[in-house]
């Protein structure tokens, strides 16, 4: 089994009108990022730091379930925030805490190979480039 795929984390969440979303923070050059907790508590903390208002929880979920989220709903999503502090600012955040969501969600899958994502061009070595790079 891999350890990555019965990883529990936590996400900040709002129900409102029979839709649910994760919250999301604008970072100060204008990306997207998603916080995303590694322990209930902190993000218990993050949100009792806070300054959210009307009716945002804390929610468990699971690595699959993230991934989904990272390349569904959540797609826009650039950085994802590991256990972000509230008062930091986004800049900061994303320098302590951040990692690019296309790395976070091959690291969660556990790839070794780059792989396509939606909404991304790869560049593939060439059958001479990787040859030669394998003779090295």
């Amino acid at each position: 089994m891999n350890w990555s795929a019965s990883r529990l984390f936590w996400l900040i969440s709002k129900t409102d009108a029979g839709s649910s979303g994760a919250l999301t923070a604008e970072l100060a050059g204008g990306e997207k990022a998603l916080p995303v907790f590694s322990f209930e508590d902190e993000a218990g903390m993050f949100l009792g730091l806070g300054t959210l208002r009307g009716g945002w929880r804390v929610r468990e979920t699971t690595t699959g379930e993230l991934v989904s989220i990272l390349l569904g709903p959540h797609a826009d999503v650039e950085w994802v925030l590991l256990d972000p502090l509230p008062d930091l600012d986004g800049r900061e955040a994303a320098e302590l805490f951040g990692m690019p969501r296309k790395a976070f969600v091959e690291h969660q899958l556990g790839r070794q190979a780059r792989r396509k994502l939606p909404g991304e061009s790869v560049v593939r070595p060439t059958e001479r480039s990787t040859r030669a790079a394998v003779r090295r």
